[in-house]
């Protein structure tokens, strides 16, 4: 269910190798199509100084991306270029690509069908009892999660997902 890439960070085509692991990790995966290149972006929205707060926001590929060099710079990709840090998740919601920054390594991690993983449900319920996550995304997960556990098996696949669509703004391309 999961493919994975890893990059030394100091191999000389970092920026080169981790675009095109991206790039064919992503469309192998399904994260978008050729006819509708565009997925959902994991993006803080909460002030600086105040804990993360993460939405989903839907970001159209253009046709110049750079998620390694310059979408990374951004800090909405990353921590500055070649220093790509991000999760994405497919608008069909079978695909979740991440980049992870590692001590001297990156890392693109690939997961198909994530309703299909039990280590998914088992976080979404745990963060829906925990007294400080907020009733919007508390309401979000629950209404994706099945009514018992043992319920898993009866239901299909997508009705056991987490979902966690707290916003899909349509917007300007946010990778150049």
């Amino acid at each position: 269910m999961a493919d994975v890439e890893y990059l030394m960070s100091d191999d000389p085509q970092f920026l080169e190798k981790a675009n095109s692991g991206w790039n064919r990790l992503s469309r192998q995966g399904g994260l978008f199509t050729e006819g509708v290149p565009e997925f959902l972006l994991a993006v803080n929205c909460a002030e600086p100084d105040e804990p993360h707060v993460w939405w989903w926001a839907r970001v159209p590929l253009s046709d110049r991306w750079d998620i390694a060099g310059t979408g990374a710079a951004t800090r909405i990709l990353g921590n500055g270029s070649g220093h790509p840090t991000f999760v994405m998740l497919s608008l069909d919601e079978n695909a979740i690509v991440r980049a992870q920054q590692g001590e001297k390594s990156t890392k693109f991690v690939l997961v198909r069908e994530p309703h299909r993983v039990q280590f998914f449900r088992q976080h979404g319920e745990w963060m829906a009892g925990r007294p400080r996550t907020g009733q919007f995304v508390r309401t979000a997960i629950e209404a994706g999660l099945p009514p018992h556990r043992n319920d898993l098996d009866a239901l299909s696949p997508k009705s056991s997902c987490l979902r966690l669509r707290l916003i899909c703004a349509p917007g300007g391309p946010l990778i150049t």
